[in-house]
C-alpha cells in the first residue's frame, strides 16, 4: 500500500502527495481535467495546442525549459481523450523550482500571437507526423 496524503487548496485545485525519502529526485504530476472529448466534433486539436502552448513560456518565464534544466530537471506532456497530464523530475532540494514553474504558467501563460502560431505549427507538423505520414496507417 502506498502512503499518501490528500487534501484540496481554497482554490479548488486537488493535491495528492507521496514522500519517498529513498531518492534524491522527485516527480511533479499535473493532470487537468480536459482532454480531447472535451473538444467539439468540427474542432478538434485544440487540448493538444493547448499543451503545446504551455511549454511556450509565460510573461514572466519566457523560457520554461531552462530554469528547469538548470537545475538537472526535465518535463513532458500528453493529452488524450479524458486528460492532459504536465510531469517532472527534478532534485528533490529544488521543489521549490518546479512549483515556482507551474504556478506561473497557470497564472501568466504567454498566450501571444506568435507563441500560438509557433506551437500550431509545432501541433500540426506532429499530427502529419503520427497520423498521415505513418506507413501502413490506415490499414
Amino acid at each position: 500500500m502506498i502512503d499518501f496524503d490528500r487534501f484540496t487548496l481554497e482554490n479548488g485545485l486537488r493535491v495528492i502527495v507521496h514522500g519517498d525519502e529513498t531518492t534524491p529526485m522527485i516527480a511533479m504530476n499535473l493532470l487537468y481535467d480536459v482532454g480531447a472529448k472535451d473538444e467539439q466534433p468540427d474542432k478538434t486539436g485544440f487540448a493538444h495546442l493547448f499543451e503545446h502552448l504551455m511549454f511556450g513560456g509565460s510573461v514572466n518565464i519566457p523560457n520554461y525549459d531552462k530554469p528547469l534544466q538548470n537545475i538537472g530537471g526535465e518535463n513532458n506532456a500528453f493529452t488524450n481523450n479524458d486528460i492532459t497530464n504536465y510531469y517532472l523530475t527534478l532534485p528533490a532540494e529544488n521543489i521549490e523550482t518546479g512549483f515556482w514553474l507551474e504556478s506561473d504558467r497557470m497564472l501568466c501563460l504567454d498566450f501571444s500571437p506568435k507563441s500560438l502560431d509557433i506551437q500550431k505549427n509545432v501541433v500540426i507538423e506532429e499530427y502529419k507526423q503520427r497520423y498521415l505520414n505513418q506507413p501502413y496507417g490506415d490499414v
